[in-house]
């Protein structure tokens, strides 16, 4: 359960983050 828990959280933090700088340097 933690090593599935592990990859799935990073993975979904990365685009996240991307998308919300994207953002603000669209704005």
């Amino acid at each position: 359960m933690s090593s599935e828990s592990e990859p799935t959280l990073p993975s979904e933090s990365e685009p996240s983050e991307s998308q919300l700088v994207s953002l603000s340097e669209v704005q």
